[in-house]
């Protein structure tokens, strides 16, 4: 991450964390009549609800922020907030006390709900466990073909269940409800985020500068798809690496749930085609290859922040290595054919079958043009000792490095490139699991 990246993700945390709770808290503590331990722990489930209004805004994909502070680190945040969010209801539920059954039970509910929400995110919709533990993995592989992707969104979506019954919860608490300052900026934190997740999922997408179609789609091996997209003349310019969602309205082939895909292509081949490299494997990919030439597409982005990251190495003469990862290539291949010439590239490529370096061609030309492109590609992972021979001493001690793929095989290679030296804060990766 850059440091005006890294300053600006701080500075979000602490408005997260602090300034967006703060107002609420203090009309609470300054208004309500009652003990402090007792105010202490109201203010609690306080900052739990704003914290779940703030991960349903952050579930819109704010382009502003991710320029900012970049996708992964919004995604981090959502997730990372809905723990907080919990461990602060818990606090509230386990110290707070009412004789109202209404009251009580609305908030019950609400917590019930909480702990069942993060949980199957946690397991289902993240990798935060099944990552790092294969048995894990296993399970929820086993489990795919219940829990579907498209399943999980919906059950995700029991987060505006939760809200609806914080914010009855809080209404029916006369005492509460009659704080006149407090409880007209709770109201407008609920209308605020709500209102912009509906003109995110209900509006937006139908948006001139949104819409796309496919020119088209073929396959590049057995599991894999290359789809060829003509941006609309109103779509807004793409920079390398970028990623944008793809989503399918009134298709009956497809899902009509976005998707996140990587740009394959470079704005310098073209800014207004842009070209994504899809593996086919979950229920949503699987039938990208029925996807008939001319339907229409809606394309939401471009997000992403490793052009800035590769230009920025380039600025300051530092090499970048660009690990793929099978299909993770896709936004290297992109990153690759804009900045030969222009840096010290050096691409790694690690795959399953011979069948899958359908890249090959793109990489040797680009070294056969530029004298200090390299580029390595293997039918197998990369050992320590591969690396060792393959990396020289300055990309060891000094080249960024960049890598894509599946998410517990880019934990794996990251552990195997610090063993030979290469420091973690020179370490980026983009994981394709969430």
């Amino acid at each position: 991450m850059l440091k005006r990246h890294e300053a600006a993700l701080y500075a979000t945390w602490l408005i997260i964390l602090v300034a967006i709770p703060a107002p609420l808290v203090y009309f609470l503590n300054q208004n309500l009549v009652d003990t402090r331990q007792n105010i202490l722990i109201y203010s609690f489930g306080v900052v739990a609800y704003v914290w779940w209004l703030t991960i349903v805004f952050l579930s819109t994909r704010p382009r502003w922020l991710d320029r900012l502070i970049g996708l992964p680190s919004m995604y981090f945040a959502h997730a990372l907030l809905g723990v907080l969010a919990l461990s602060f209801a818990t606090l509230h539920k386990l110290q707070a006390f009412s004789i109202d059954e209404t009251i009580k039970n609305l908030g019950n509910y609400a917590w019930y709900l909480s702990i069942f929400s993060i949980a199957y995110a946690i397991f289902f919709m993240s990798g935060w466990l099944v990552d790092r533990m294969r048995f894990l993995k296993r399970i929820k592989n086993q489990l795919h073909f219940i829990f579907k992707h498209q399943l999980s969104l919906w059950i995700h979506r029991l987060n505006f269940v939760i809200i609806g019954l914080i914010w009855l919860h809080v209404h029916l608490i006369g005492r509460i409800s009659g704080i006149t300052n407090f409880i007209i900026i709770f109201d407008i934190y609920t209308i605020f985020a709500l209102s912009a997740y509906a003109w995110h999922q209900f509006i937006s997408y139908d948006q001139k500068k949104y819409s796309g179609q496919v020119i088209g789609n073929f396959p590049l091996d057995a599991t894999t798809q290359q789809l060829v997209i003509k941006l609309g003349q109103k779509a807004a310019d793409y920079r390398a690496g970028d990623i944008f969602f793809l989503k399918f309205k009134k298709n009956p082939v497809i899902s009509s749930e976005a998707h996140p895909f990587s740009v394959t292509s470079s704005p310098d081949e073209s800014h207004k085609v842009v070209t994504f490299t899809i593996q086919r494997l979950g229920d949503f990919t699987k039938a990208i290859n029925r996807v008939a030439i001319g339907s229409d597409v809606q394309l939401e982005g471009p997000f992403g922040m490793l052009d800035a990251v590769v230009a920025d190495s380039a600025k300051k003469k530092q090499p970048v290595v660009l690990y793929g990862l099978g299909t993770g290539i896709a936004p290297l291949r992109s990153l690759a054919v804009k900045y030969a010439n222009k840096a010290a590239i050096h691409v790694i490529w690690s795959t399953h079958r011979n069948s899958e370096i359908y890249y090959d061609e793109d990489f040797l030309s680009l070294k056969n043009n530029d004298a200090h492109f390299k580029y390595d590609v293997k039918k197998a992972r990369f050992t320590q000792e591969n690396l060792t021979s393959i990396l020289d001493k300055t990309e060891i001690s000094a080249a960024r490095f960049i890598i894509v793929g599946s998410a517990a095989i880019v934990l794996n290679v990251e552990s195997n490139l610090r063993k030979i030296g290469v420091a973690g804060n020179r370490l980026i990766d983009e994981r394709l699991t969430m």
